[in-house]
């Protein structure tokens, strides 16, 4: 008598290797990589699309530094999540940036980055880059179950307070703020706190923080 295949089995069978330049290409979404300086190393056409080009200017775009894209105050916000990322801290991978579009229109964008490994050695960062203009379905904080507290609270978590620092800053206490954190953890389906935050600044609750470097 004949064994019966396992899922697994089949699986195997069918399984196949799919195109994924045509993948990312597929998308919709911009997507990039960087080197280590921050000079774009690849891009996909999503990405030019976005800011008025297309293929033909893909060449300009290579060993272009990230931040002669990007309004004045966004490159603030988009070198300090660079280099942070870079150095390997505990950061949520999404932010927001303005950049500037071909005609000189100011677009905003969402961007979830990551660190680039080649052969296990770090050689860059990566990213996904979303038009926040055609994102549609953001909930406000009320539809979410959030009040201004939890907004403030949702702030300090996303600069990396600990809860007695938050307690601090908002002044409750630190067993009041652990409770608020797991209402927000439940509010936001989300499993931890970096989770928690990266919900809000997708959904727009809160704003990146915005630190000012020093640019080498």
């Amino acid at each position: 008598m004949r064994e019966a295949a396992t899922p697994q089995a089949v699986a195997g069978e069918n399984r196949w290797e799919p195109d994924f330049r045509e993948l990312v290409e597929g998308l919709g979404d911009a997507v990039y990589t960087l080197d280590l300086e921050g000079r774009f190393t690849w891009g996909n056409e999503a990405g030019l699309k976005y800011l008025g080009y297309d293929e033909s200017n893909f060449d300009e775009f290579l060993g272009r530094h990230f931040l002669d894209l990007l309004t004045p105050a966004s490159r603030e916000v988009a070198i300090d999540h660079f280099r942070r990322g870079l150095a390997g801290e505990s950061i949520t991978p999404f932010f927001e940036v303005q950049a500037y579009h071909r005609d000189g229109r100011v677009l905003d964008f969402e961007i979830r980055a990551s660190d680039l490994y080649h052969e296990g050695k770090l050689v860059g960062r990566k990213g996904v880059v979303r038009d926040l203009e055609q994102t549609i379905g953001r909930l406000s904080a009320e539809d979410m179950g959030l009040d201004e507290m939890d907004l403030r609270i949702l702030g300090s978590m996303a600069r990396g307070r600990t809860n007695r620092e938050v307690a601090g800053e908002v002044q409750l206490s630190p067993h009041t703020i652990k409770d608020r954190v797991g209402g927000i953890l439940r509010s936001l389906d989300a499993a931890s706190r970096a989770e928690a935050v990266a919900v809000a600044l997708r959904q727009g609750l809160i704003r990146p923080e915005r630190e000012i470097p020093d640019r080498v």
